[in-house]
């Protein structure tokens, strides 16, 4: 009998997880307790251990802890090349989390100013970048962060789209599914003081092509729903729009009428049941409009 499965917010002890950017290694900390192991975690951090412990003191009992628990904890990794990480280049994960990044604070910048919101756009750029080839089949980046003013202006999803990612979900964060965890500065100004959170979220991006197949396989579910609720009989009579083109092998498995200008041209039964029903689908198809769901559908 295999292990417990454990969940804690998005996050299952089955899921491999890597984690960017930590703090003070509050989060990690907490998923691991959650899972009551963290040997399919490694969670990672910019700084040194020696400029860890000194921006977050607060760390060492976390580290200490996620060690223990079997997590891989890894210092001086960068989310520019981490793709390039000689202990990561070749992973792939499930789920890769970046909780409020932030490109660091300069004294006489405000949040508002340009030029910080010009870096802040850079480090995500280049995380996106670098986090999209280390998922594995199915993988998702988690980034939370704040989506009022003036973080809203970062524009997520425009980055994540420049790495061939699109947005499945956005979901409240809600601190307090994750005891334990204290959102840090960071930056090297009162990097250990927290910061307010106010509206956050946690967007969910996964790759392009993956999303597109499975945006097709929930077209064709719902398709199939749709025909078995017309009760048809054996003998099927359907129409197919003009500007669907299916191949020649695929398009033998049914019979097929031609919709355009003349009248609707059916097969044997010529009654006007079958001329709605030969109706409907026309419809169907043409709402969702997606050549790959009727290929799976003729499949």
């Amino acid at each position: 009998m295999g292990e417990k499965q454990r969940w804690i917010g998005h996050y299952s002890s089955s899921h491999k997880i890597l984690l960017v950017g930590e703090g003070d290694f509050s989060f990690s900390a907490c998923l691991a307790r959650a899972f009551r192991s963290a040997t399919k975690m490694v969670a990672t951090t910019i700084e040194s251990e020696d400029t860890l412990l000194k921006e977050h003191w607060s760390s060492e009992a976390h580290v200490d802890e996620l060690q223990r628990r079997g997590c891989l904890v890894l210092h001086e990794v960068d989310v520019y090349d981490m793709d390039q990480h000689p202990t990561l280049m070749f992973v792939k994960f499930d789920i890769i989390v970046f909780n409020f990044p932030h490109a660091g604070h300069d004294y006489w910048l405000c949040e508002r100013n340009n030029e910080l919101i010009r870096r802040h756009r850079g480090l995500l750029e280049a995380f996106f970048r670098s986090a999209s080839g280390m998922l594995g089949e199915g993988g998702e980046i988690h980034v939370s962060h704040r989506d009022d003013y003036p973080y809203d202006k970062w524009k997520l999803k425009e980055l994540a789209k420049k790495a061939g990612l699109v947005l499945k979900e956005k979901v409240w964060f809600e601190k307090s599914d994750y005891p334990g965890y204290h959102q840090k500065r960071g930056g090297g100004i009162e990097s250990n003081k927290t910061f307010p959170l106010k509206e956050c979220y946690t967007f969910k991006f996964s790759l392009k092509h993956e999303t597109s197949v499975l945006d097709s396989e929930e077209a064709t579910s719902k398709l199939q729903r749709k025909l078995e609720e017309l009760h048809l009989p054996q003998h099927k009579t359907l129409i197919r729009p003009n500007h669907i083109h299916v191949p020649e092998s695929e398009g033998t498995k049914f019979t097929f009428g031609s919709f355009g200008a003349a009248d609707f041209v059916s097969g044997p039964e010529t009654d006007k049941s079958s001329h709605i029903v030969s109706f409907l689908f026309y419809q169907i198809f043409a709402y969702w409009h997606t050549v790959t769901a009727y290929i799976y559908f003729l499949h």
